[in-house]
């Protein structure tokens, strides 16, 4: 790297000619200054290239907050600025007990750390002070000191020993695994640290539009980041009631998609549920199936979503973001909750645990009906979810705020709008699909209703009418002067997330150092990579020609010729099975039907692998 000189512990590199560190990022400008290097394009690309190869950089000016120092019994470091000895060092202790290391070269900063930071209070008072009164003040002074970064995060500066001075420890008794212990496990606990905090990245470096539309840093920015993440954790063993939940979840979506289809509620009903202006005519009806893998998908969202609501229900409201929920909300949750309970304190009584799949299948009837009973009442709650007006604060509804929780990444960044986005699909998806759900209950329980008093199942409304009624109260766009439902936002930030997703470019992953390409965690060469591909051709070759078509390539035998370059198709065929090798203008020497029976019949080799005493074998057919 030239004049650049890499510091493991603390994650950067430092010019040997300035001596301080720079960024990755600040690099190329840092090198083009010319009153001091003057590199030139090629020796800046290359150096850059270098830097970037470095595992562990801080490439954040955030992280510099966080830097690891050298201890305080380290002579100076000679590639750095030369030490200061008019350091103020602070002598009180931060929040964990720990003595506060932070350090000043001007007496106004160190007041000012120790009464922002230590809420400490000046004894002295304005005006002179008394003539012999000595002042006590928390920190030392003549402290040697330096810093690795000039200016903003990363400036601050760290105890070095006085030159010609000895440590404080002689050498020979210094105790370097635990040292090395210590220090790891301050570096540990600075990084903790970071990553509970909720920030946004660096704009200068970094400016995220995307963050800053929806809003997730300015709500949950006074939270512990881990925190929040085990709000939306996977079921844990001695939570029962929470696994009862997600699968009744699960049996809820199961029903609704056998009910969400033409022959149920009719074809007019699913163009209602797809309808997401009311002023605006639907042009696809709604259509339910997904395949598995989307299903899990989906419903993961919604569970974590649940899981969410729930174990916030017991949070004061001070310590948990600041939703609000309605008191149709409140009831819905006090519902569905107590429903829970009473059914895991019934499956104990039956000698079950109330959880695991295993026991799905041999749910005794009472179980089932309860676990019906339980699906109507999540139901229920989500449709109060999802008829909340919204007004002046979108985060005012839980759904939302529990949305933000899921846009933190577990590596402590946030997910951008192309990862993201296939939550607000997943939500809107199983929103629509879990209306039609309710259409079909309110239908089925006002039938029951009429029934019982003896009258015609007819007076019922449709499934149509009651969709529309409720596609219009909370699906839509807001209209009519109503306030916006939290539908409308998930589908303006979809939109916003669907733009920035086809129209940025997406970041580089291929790098180049020479002849080698770095691809993630992947290092190979050109001439590796040729190698690559010239063994799969010839394992394509092996399975076309051995064994596809049979013959022994070098030998008498001829590859018979397939002129790509000639084959044609015919799209206005729409005959079903009819194939374009079927086309007379393709008809090759190896495609006809009968190539491979007819050499069964000439060449011996084959006719002894594939026939015995004028049959073909059954196993060799079905081998091939």
């Amino acid at each position: 790297m030239d004049s650049f000189v890499h510091f493991p512990a603390q994650g950067v590199v430092v010019c040997s000619e300035c001596k301080h560190a720079v960024l990755p990022s600040h690099i190329d400008a840092h090198l083009k200054d010319e009153g001091k290097h003057k590199a030139v394009k090629a020796d800046r690309e290359r150096i850059i290239q270098e830097i970037q190869a470095i595992r562990g950089l801080k490439t954040k000016r955030a992280e510099l907050n966080h830097l690891v120092f050298p201890p305080a019994s380290n002579p100076p470091i000679p590639i750095l600025q030369e030490p200061r000895k008019d350091g103020l060092q602070c002598q009180l202790q931060d929040q964990y007990g720990n003595p506060c290391v932070y350090i000043a070269c001007q007496i106004q900063k160190i007041q000012e750390h120790c009464r922002h930071v230590h809420q400490w209070e000046n004894p002295q008072k304005k005006g002179r002070p008394e003539i012999g009164r000595d002042v006590q003040v928390p920190w030392r002074t003549g402290v040697h000191c330096q810093h690795f970064f000039v200016r903003g995060p990363g400036a601050q500066y760290f105890e070095v020993q006085a030159e010609g001075s000895s440590s404080a420890v002689p050498s020979g008794d210094v105790d370097l695994d635990a040292a090395k212990t210590a220090l790891k496990q301050a570096m540990q606990q600075a990084e903790e640290e970071a990553r509970r905090q909720i920030t946004e990245p660096e704009e200068a470096r970094e400016p995220n539009p995307w963050l800053r539309r929806v809003g997730w840093v300015e709500h949950l920015g006074a939270f512990d980041r881990k925190e929040l993440r085990e709000l939306v954790a996977p079921v844990k063993d001695d939570e029962p009631e929470l696994d009862v939940l997600c699968r009744a979840f699960d049996w809820l979506i199961q029903d609704a998609q056998y009910h969400c289809i033409r022959p149920v509620v009719g074809l007019e009903a699913l163009f209602e549920a797809n309808r997401k202006e009311v002023d605006k005519d639907v042009r696809m009806p709604f259509d339910s199936w997904m395949d598995i893998t989307t299903v899990k998908a989906y419903t993961e969202v919604h569970k974590q979503l649940l899981r969410y609501i729930f174990r916030c229900k017991d949070i004061e409201p001070e310590k948990r973001p600041g939703f609000e929920l309605t008191e149709r909300q409140k009831m819905a949750i006090d519902d569905v909750w107590a429903n829970i309970e009473e059914f895991v304190w019934w499956k104990e009584e039956q000698g079950g645990s109330g959880s695991g799949a295993e026991e799905e299948e041999g749910e005794l009837d009472e179980g089932i009906e309860w676990m019906g009973r339980i699906q109507r009442q999540i139901l229920q709650l989500w449709i109060a979810l999802l008829n909340q007006p919204l007004q002046d604060d979108e985060y005012k509804s839980v759904l939302i705020s529990g949305l933000a929780v899921l846009g933190m990444r577990e590596d402590d960044g946030w997910l951008d709008a192309e990862d993201y986005t296939p939550k607000y699909s997943a939500v809107i998806k199983l929103a629509r699909l879990m209306v039609v759900q309710e259409a079909y209950e309110r239908r089925r329980e006002a039938i029951a209703h009429y029934e019982s008093r003896g009258l015609s199942a007819k007076k019922a409304d449709s499934h149509y009418v009651l969709t529309r009624r409720l596609v219009h109260a909370f699906m839509t766009m807001a209209h009519d002067g109503k306030d916006p439902k939290p539908m409308q936002w998930l589908y303006r930030s979809r939109s916003y997330g669907f733009k920035i997703r086809y129209t940025t470019t997406a970041e580089g992953k291929i790098q180049w150092i020479g002849d080698d390409v770095l691809y993630p965690k992947i290092r190979f060469s050109m001439s590796q990579f040729r190698g690559m591909i010239h063994g799969l051709v010839g394992e394509a070759r092996e399975e076309l020609f051995k064994k596809l078509m049979i013959v022994r390539v070098g030998a008498d035998q001829k590859v018979p010729p397939i002129y790509c370059d000639r084959i044609v198709d015919q799209p206005s065929e729409t005959r079903v099975g009819w194939s374009f090798l079927d086309d007379e203008r393709n008809q090759f020497v190896a495609c006809k039907q009968w190539w491979l029976y007819e050499r069964m019949y000439k060449e011996e080799e084959l006719r002894g692998q594939f026939m015995d005493a004028g049959k073909l074998k059954r196993e060799a057919v079905a081998a091939y």
